[in-house]
């Protein structure tokens, strides 16, 4: 590419070699949840990461694996589930 503009290279980029989706919800977490109160719901960052081409059940294995990992926690309320960073988690990011 000669001189793309920044979205051709975006294009580009997520083309040949796509972020993993547990690293776009780690950066997520990182980035925008913990500094805003720290939780969110699970249908809401399905719904947030949706854009980037992640599909709701490749969320939920991701979310599902990082709890596992120790990097999440979750607290049900009825059917649905709020995630946090566990104190490990928060530490390293």
């Amino acid at each position: 590419m000669k001189n793309p503009s920044i979205d051709q290279w975006i294009q580009h980029f997520m083309a040949t070699d796509p972020p993993r989706s547990k690293s776009v919800v780690m950066t997520v977490f990182g980035d925008s949840i913990a500094p805003h109160g720290g939780a969110v719901w699970l249908g809401s960052l399905i719904e947030l990461l949706a854009p980037f081409g992640i599909s709701d059940r490749l969320v939920r294995t991701s979310i599902f694996r990082l709890a596992d990992e120790g990097w999440l926690e979750a607290r049900r309320d009825g059917r649905s589930s709020l995630y946090t960073l566990t104190d490990s988690g928060l530490r390293r990011i």
